[in-house]
């Protein structure tokens, strides 16, 4: 550890984090370890040695442990010999913490997934945001977006949870969050009341409502499509041609500073073209708003949701279900608009993320 800390220049463990880069030294074969045993509530450190044929020195010394008293309940320890897999910071029944992608951007969704043993319960932290873990095809998963303005930098992750005999167990890791390269929309002139913030606030806030909610059904499946059939989705996403606005791009309205960004990814058309829904879900919210004009809201599960906004015509309502391909709406120039186009928004975990990563690949 001496060695590593010193060829990385590295004064505290809390400046390491997931995807950095460190220089190692080959130097033969490194000592052994092997699996990974948790003290459980109620187990002596005794106890926990025996249970595996060792002494309590034998286990101590390996782990570095002084006084068998300060190891804890749910406290992580490695066993002398082979087999060294997982990560060390926790319990055997905890295979491995993934998090992509990585390097995380701003405006991205971070699928933290934990691979463990049947009937565990988890829960967690990125930064500000809380984590729902929800047990997928025998691992558990969670998603989150990362705000598009979040300042770049390192952001602390934490795990925590109970495994199925009770033990708990934790793990904290910094994540790096770099970022994208936004660029500025020409400045925008919009109705007044549209950015006032006695309107824009309490709908804001109408919107963070309607969109926290997380249901533990996931109703997608596979890649999302694009919710117009007025192009092809493959030429879209090769040429980005079919956008007037991408995501996460700085605004100005009125006269305004470029303190505004874009929520969500406008498709050219015309008054009347139909609007699909990309992936299957549940409407939550049909309705006229000053800002948004006639929108739509669907809850996909997972904390993950959709929206299309300035329409025409609303063709579904609260309440019913939609597959992908369905006609949900019509395009139109309704709400802060300069004219007629269909803004898509997708929000996991209540934060706007970039609409073209989920045409692209498959979440999770």
């Amino acid at each position: 550890p001496d060695l590593l800390a010193r060829l990385n220049r590295i004064t505290s463990p809390n400046e390491l984090y997931t995807g950095a880069s460190l220089i190692f030294v080959e130097n033969g074969k490194p000592p052994a370890s092997g699996g990974r045993v948790t003290l459980a509530p109620g187990q002596s450190f005794l106890e926990l040695s025996a249970s595996h044929g060792l002494n309590p020195w034998q286990l101590s010394a390996g782990n570095a442990v002084s006084s068998s008293a300060s190891v804890l309940p749910g406290e992580v320890l490695r066993l002398p010999g082979e087999g060294n897999t997982g990560p060390s910071a926790l319990p055997g029944a905890v295979e491995s913490v993934n998090i992509t992608p990585l390097p995380l951007m701003q405006g991205e969704a971070a699928v933290i997934t934990l691979a463990a043993d049947p009937g565990l319960t988890a829960s967690g932290q990125f930064g500000e945001y809380p984590l729902s873990f929800y047990p997928y095809n025998g691992e558990y998963i969670a998603v989150q977006g990362v705000h598009a303005m979040l300042e770049p930098g390192l952001y602390p992750l934490a795990i925590s949870g109970s495994l199925p005999d009770g033990t708990p167990f934790g793990f904290t890791q910094n994540v790096f969050v770099r970022a994208d390269q936004f660029v500025y929309d020409v400045p925008l002139t919009v109705a007044e009341e549209t950015i006032d913030p006695a309107v824009t606030k309490p709908e804001d806030q109408q919107w963070k409502a309607l969109t926290a909610p997380q249901t533990p059904e996931k109703l997608w499946d596979g890649k999302w499509i694009l919710p117009s059939n007025l192009f092809t989705q493959a030429w879209c996403l090769e040429t980005l041609e079919c956008f007037s606005s991408r995501f996460g791009n700085r605004r100005s309205y009125n006269g305004s500073d470029y303190d505004f960004y874009h929520t969500g990814l406008d498709l050219f058309g015309g008054v009347g073209i139909d609007i699909l829904a990309p992936a299957a879900g549940e409407v939550v919210f049909s309705g006229f708003l000053t800002v948004r004009g006639n929108a739509t809201v669907i809850n996909h599960g997972w904390g993950v949701y959709s929206a299309y906004m300035h329409q025409s015509e609303m063709l579904v309502k609260q309440g019913d279900t939609v597959v992908p391909g369905q006609v949900i709406g019509k395009i139109g120039g309704t709400g802060r608009v300069q004219g007629p186009h269909l803004h898509w928004e997708i929000l996991v975990g209540g934060i706007p993320v970039d609409p073209l990563d989920w045409l692209a690949q498959e979440y999770p």
